[in-house]
C-alpha cells in the first residue's frame, strides 16, 4: 500500500513512511520467530511495538486535525510534525505498557503475569 498510495508530503516524507512499514513488518517477523519458538514474552513485546507503528496514522491524524482546529492549519503544512508525534507518542504508550505490566496485565484476557 505505501508503493500504490505513497505519503503526502514530499520524499522526506516516503523515505519516513518506508522507514516505520519496515520497522513495522521487522517487529511482526520478531513476533513470528518468537512465537514459533514458544517466546511469549518477546512475541508479545514484538506485536505491542508492531501494533504501535502501525497505529501511528490514526494518531497523527488526531494532531492533524487538532492543529486544524485550533491553529486553521492546513494539512500539508501540519502533516509531517503530526507524523512524528503521532509516531513519538505511540512508541512512548508501547514503552510504558512494555515496562510497566502492572498497568495492564490484570489477567482478565487469559493473560497470566
Amino acid at each position: 500500500m505505501v508503493v500504490v498510495f505513497p505519503a503526502v508530503g514530499g520524499l522526506l516524507t516516503q523515505v519516513v513512511t518506508f522507514v516505520i512499514v519496515g520497522g513495522m513488518l521487522g517487529f511482526m517477523a520478531h513476533a513470528w520467530r518468537a512465537i514459533r519458538a514458544r517466546r511469549l514474552a518477546a512475541h508479545r513485546a514484538a506485536i505491542i511495538r508492531a501494533y504501535a507503528l502501525a497505529l501511528s496514522v490514526s494518531t497523527a491524524r488526531i494532531f492533524i486535525d487538532l492543529a486544524a482546529w485550533l491553529w486553521s492549519t492546513p494539512f500539508l503544512d501540519s502533516f509531517v510534525i503530526a507524523s512524528a508525534l503521532g509516531v513519538g507518542v505511540n512508541v512512548a504508550v508501547a514503552e510504558v505498557i512494555l515496562r510497566r505490566p502492572s498497568l495492564w496485565l490484570s489477567g482478565a484476557c487469559g493473560v497470566r503475569k
